[in-house]
């Protein structure tokens, strides 16, 4: 685990010695945010990472869906973003900071044992061939892994110019 020290929001999340008690993707999305939003001294394009909201259960109804030419259920603020263009399997997460070749970062959140939707492997699959990096994590450690990874070759270029301001 990379030593990173930080504070959680008002959001009930327990974490001790660095890992998640509530082990639901909901709960590790969010730690995984504050913990973006704790290190955007240390890390200030950390500002630009966002979620994409793509998922919900939330009260259902039934929607024609005509790329499978039948009927779904859907709720209805799901039914609501599919008219505005969601599109199932998209990661969780962005960060929209090119380095090199890779145009930005996207991260799918799941937890520990859970697993990809055909989707979603369809989704990394593209995305990892169209220039940007996807990537699969389970756990804050992961996150923090993967992010700092990515980062520290963007900040080996561009050490002093790049300024929030």
């Amino acid at each position: 685990m990379i030593g990173v020290k930080f504070k959680m929001s008002r959001r009930k999340i327990i974490i001790k010695n660095n890992k998640i008690l509530d082990n639901d993707e909901h709960s590790i999305q969010s730690a995984c945010i504050d913990w973006c939003r704790w290190n955007e001294g240390n890390y200030p394009v950390l500002q630009w990472i966002y979620a994409i909201p793509n998922g919900g259960n939330l009260v259902k109804s039934k929607v024609w869906d005509a790329k499978k030419k039948k009927d779904i259920w859907i709720s209805n603020s799901a039914k609501k973003l599919k008219e505005e263009g969601l599109n199932p399997g998209v990661p969780d997460l962005c960060l929209p900071t090119a380095i090199g070749k890779c145009h930005g970062l996207y991260i799918e959140v799941k937890r520990p044992g859970g697993t990809i939707s055909k989707e979603q492997k369809e989704w990394i699959k593209y995305l990892n061939f169209s220039g940007y990096k996807a990537k699969v994590i389970y756990s804050l450690e992961e996150f923090i892994e993967v992010v700092t990874g990515y980062l520290k070759f963007f900040y080996a270029d561009r050490a002093d110019s790049y300024d929030k301001k």
